[in-house]
């Protein structure tokens, strides 16, 4: 007989056992509390509710890395201004500062546009910060923020205004850890709320039911009558995957199948054949049709129907549509169990219910694991729209009191803009390699196309795509934390004419007159030749622009609707300089007023005209002059920075999330959700640099025709247009608002003026400034239709003509093409490679119906119709071209345009303005 088992440590007395454990816990406690390293970890003190936010009350990695960087910023090498990067990078010489996008065409260093993305921990003098480096997540991120210079890890403040190239040097205040890209809510306590969107305008609830099956949903449309007969439509269900297929076995086309199903409005059927998986024999069918509550059902294996408070078993068909369909009443959320009989095996099941289950694109559900978080198919949306998803599931909290997010987005709309970029960039980039020089490699395309609801700045669509990604080995999980382009600051180029020229006409309404081109008296006469040439320009001196081949004949002079027709160069600077004389510049204006207490302007001493220095007596004031005034109020952006700024750009709370915090007594922290890959980067005015005595030319024309610093994201640039057009106080969102919030007119009653901005003219009432006002829309309308020399415009006004003609519809636009790069292209250094060159190409536009804009909008009434916003940027590397010069092969070359951008829409073999004008037909009628 085998000798028993014994566990030795039975053998053990128990006061000895006791004394083991005792002594175990006690050796890992001391441990702990003696532990050189225990304010190192990321742990922090216990979190309060269910977040989790590691600066609180000073403790953690936050609080230990921002100690870091204010060590370090002691090491300075006094002898170095830093008026540049180098000089920068010299001077505190412990930390080694990027710029995203380079200096060029830039004047200053902004401290919002740095980035941090190496120290030198060597000259930490503390210890214990020493070893918390080494031993924390730190250096990692430093890793990740040179990777993805794009983004934005830390936040750097300067002291006084930004660094000005050779002559005001940077100082840099402080360096903070943003903490709220840690704050996540702790898998106890997890957010249980619901995410939805907006509702697609094809396929409509009224008219509509839906047949899910696995993560597929289609939508079946109510007949006029009920058969089988006609238009047979074919999908495959895998039944492996759970997925359903289009008939080519490729993913479900939703707009081919509304054109089939719906907009022909005739009889059809859905027959879905099931595969056990891809590319084999059906071993079963289903064919389906629905009319008036009744749902019609013919198959060739057994069918169960759960539902109307009864089981129908229905017997398999040898030949489907020989023998009398099955006729069922419809009942929300039946099943329809499909099973071979033989067998008796379940080959798939259906649900079919009234309200479309796309409509929740996030939710926790229970399953045989336990809790999870339910997304919506990477099928069904755009890869924007699953980063806003998962942005704002793993960062709310239930201590805002949040049950359900109603976003704005239509993921249908989003997925099939993200499925027409792709093709788009990649026959645009085969076009445009074959034509480019051989010295410039490693090209990438990115792309967006932002749509908005005029009416009230909700965001409808905002997919993109990157060249990036047609690398097959880039995981999912990668392209999630990739930056969508239309969040980025750019330059917009002739984007920002018509907004320019709204504040200049509201501010001076004669301006709309201005009639530059007969008899010649307003410029020239221009000097072509030598390094620095010279012109006229209302009778003031000043050095000369729009100087290429393509852009001479501006200095002709145009009026007011060629100069928008065209994109005119010299009459935008034109009508933005005689805004800013004050009472003094109009339309009739031949000398440009100078050295007034309502102007900007003065001469140097040689004669050239410039900005005034603000430290001079008759400057004038930036907030309270009428064009600048107008231009904030108009658009709703920043005249100049302010301290409370800096902490917006890391923050989405830029009019966007301020519905998610209901209760008006929570801190300002409590609403940075930190959801940095989703928040659009600050748009800011910045004309303070106006009064720092520039030169005009350096300082005004660039602004005006939308370079340098003047630098926007899509979706500002989508709100700002929905106001221009619209004139109403729209503000861009993600979250569904309360539509009288969204009803504000800009040109209020005339008890509410003194909120208004001043016209030079004097002029007060509300009536005078919306006829001004409209008077510009018409232009601005009317230009579109412009084919003479230098025209931009006109082709997409063709294809509105033709779609109209098309649907019986009487849609106007309103467009304008950008080339932000025309004068100087951007160019970005890449750390420990060359520098990278940017083309970038924009077309922004607008569409509204003639009744309401005859009927509403010009009568200061709110209107409805959609904005969208095209950007396209193409960045490469050429071993010829060096810093700040471009190589000529290069110079010749201009490889993206506008036009590349307006051609999305445009382009007369393209079907894409149909589909937007489909996509969008619930938001242009009243």
């Amino acid at each position: 007989m085998a000798e028993p088992k014994i566990d030795n440590f039975t053998l053990f007395p128990f006061w000895r056992k006791g004394l083991v454990v005792g002594l175990s816990f006690l050796l890992v406690f001391t441990a702990i509390i003696l532990s050189p390293f225990k304010s190192c970890t990321a742990l922090g003190k216990v979190a309060k509710n269910d977040i989790y936010d590691p600066s609180e009350n000073g403790a953690g990695f936050v609080s230990k890395a921002d100690s870091v960087f204010k060590e370090l910023l002691t090491k300075v090498n006094d002898t170095i201004r830093a008026t540049s990067l180098q000089k920068l990078n010299e001077r505190y010489y412990a930390i080694e500062f990027a710029l995203p996008y380079g200096e060029d065409g830039k004047a200053y260093i902004e401290a919002s546009d740095l980035r941090v993305v190496d120290i030198h921990p060597e000259y930490l003098s503390n210890e214990s910060l020493q070893r918390f480096y080494y031993n924390s997540r730190l250096p990692q991120l430093l890793k990740l923020q040179n990777e993805q210079i794009g983004e934005t890890f830390f936040k750097i403040t300067s002291r006084g205004k930004e660094a000005y190239k050779g002559t005001r040097p940077i100082e840099i205040a402080s360096i903070e850890m943003i903490p709220t890209i840690f704050k996540v809510a702790l898998a106890k306590n997890p957010w249980k709320g619901v995410i939805e969107c907006e509702d697609n305008c094809l396929f409509n609830d009224s008219n509509s039911i839906y047949l899910s099956y696995g993560n597929s949903v289609l939508p079946l449309h109510n007949n006029r009558r009920l058969t089988l007969a006609g238009n047979n439509i074919v999908f495959n269900a895998i039944m492996g995957e759970g997925t359903l297929l289009s008939d080519n076995l490729g993913p479900v086309d939703y707009y081919r199948y509304y054109q089939r199903a719906y907009k022909q409005n005739s009889p059809h059927s859905v027959c879905i054949n099931l595969l056990e998986s891809r590319g084999e024999k059906a071993i079963g069918s289903i064919t389906i049709s629905y009319s008036h509550d009744t749902i019609c059902f013919s198959r060739n294996c057994g069918l169960l129907i759960v539902g109307n408070g009864q089981l129908m078993r229905c017997e398999a068909q040898n030949i489907i549509g020989r023998d009398r369909p099955v006729m069922v009443p419809f009942k929300d959320g039946m099943k329809i169990l499909v099973y071979n009989e033989e067998f008796n095996r379940k080959y798939g099941e259906f649900t079919i219910q009234k309200r479309n289950p796309i409509l929740t694109l996030s939710s926790l559900i229970q399953s045989s694991m336990g809790t999870s978080r339910f997304y919506v198919s990477r099928n069904q949306t755009d890869l924007f729209t699953q980063q806003l998803l998962r942005g704002l599931s793993r960062h709310l909290s239930n201590r805002n009191n949040i049950d359900k997010v109603s976003l704005t987005i239509d993921p249908l709309m989003s997925r099939e803009f993200e499925n027409e970029i792709k093709p788009y960039l990649k026959d645009l980039s085969e076009r445009i390699s074959k034509d480019k020089p051989k010295s410039q490699k490693k090209e990438q395309y990115d792309m967006s196309v932002t749509i908005m609801n005029l009416e009230t700045g909700e965001v409808l669509a905002t997919p993109f795509y990157s060249s990036q990604f047609d690398n097959n080995d880039l995981p999912e999980a990668l392209k999630l934390t990739a930056r969508n382009t239309a969040l980025s600051r750019r330059s917009i180029g002739s984007v920002f004419k018509p907004m320019v020229a709204l504040a200049a006409i509201q501010a001076t309404p004669s301006l709309l007159n201005l009639n530059t081109q007969s008899p010649r008296r307003y410029y020239g006469p221009m000097d072509w030749g030598g390094k620095d040439p010279k012109a006229t320009f209302f009778g003031r001196k000043t050095r000369v622009w729009a100087k290429t081949e393509n852009s001479r004949y501006h200095w002709d002079g145009c009026d007011f609707s060629t100069f928008l027709g065209r994109s005119d160069d010299v009459y935008p600077v034109a009508l933005a300089t005689l805004a800013m004389t004050g009472p003094n510049g109009n339309s009739e204006t031949t000398v440009l007023p100078i050295e007034a207490n309502s102007d900007f302007f003065e001469l140097d001493h040689q004669g050239v005209l410039k900005f005034k220095d603000s430290r001079m007596e008759k400057s004038a004031n930036l907030v309270t002059h009428p064009f600048t005034a107008w231009l904030s109020y108009l658009y709703g952006v920043r005249l100049e920075e302010h301290e409370s700024d800096s902490r917006k750009l890391f923050t989405t709370d830029i009019h966007m999330y301020d519905e998610l915090v209901k209760n008006e007594e929570l801190n300002y922290q409590t609403k940075t959700f930190g959801l940095q890959e989703i928040s659009p980067d600050l748009t800011q005015l910045r004309l303070d640099r106006f009064l720092d005595g520039d030169d005009f030319r350096s300082r005004l024309v660039p602004w005006v025709l939308g370079q340098g610093d003047n630098m926007w994201n899509c979706i500002k640039i989508a709100e700002a247009w929905s106001r221009m057009v619209g004139k109403f106080d729209v503000k861009a969102t993600f979250i569904k608002q309360e539509r009288e919030k969204s009803y504000v007119p800009l040109l209020k009653g005339s008890g509410d003026l003194k909120s208004m901005p001043e016209t030079n003219n004097g002029l007060r009432r509300t009536h005078d400034m919306n006829e001004s006002w409209n008077r510009f829309l018409d232009i601005f309308s009317s230009a579109q239709k412009y084919k003479g020399q230098g025209a931009t415009l006109y082709k997409m006004f063709d294809k509105v003509s033709q779609l109209n003609q098309r649907n019986h519809s009487s849609l106007i636009l309103f467009g304008k093409t950008g080339t932000p790069d025309a004068y100087s292209r951007y160019e970005f250094p890449i750390l420990g490679g060359n520098n990278r060159y940017m083309d970038v190409g924009m077309y922004s536009f607008a569409l509204v119906d003639s009744t309401v804009y005859s009927n509403y909008i010009k009568h200061n009434q709110h209107g409805k119709g959609i904005v969208c916003v095209v950007r396209i940027t193409r960045s490469y590397e050429c071993k010829n071209c060096k810093s700040g010069k471009q190589c000529e092969a290069c110079k010749k070359f201009w490889g993206l345009k506008s036009d590349h951008a307006r051609a999305f829409f445009s382009d007369p073999q393209s079907n894409r303005l149909q589909k937007l004008y489909d996509m969008t037909q619930n938001y242009y009628h009243k």
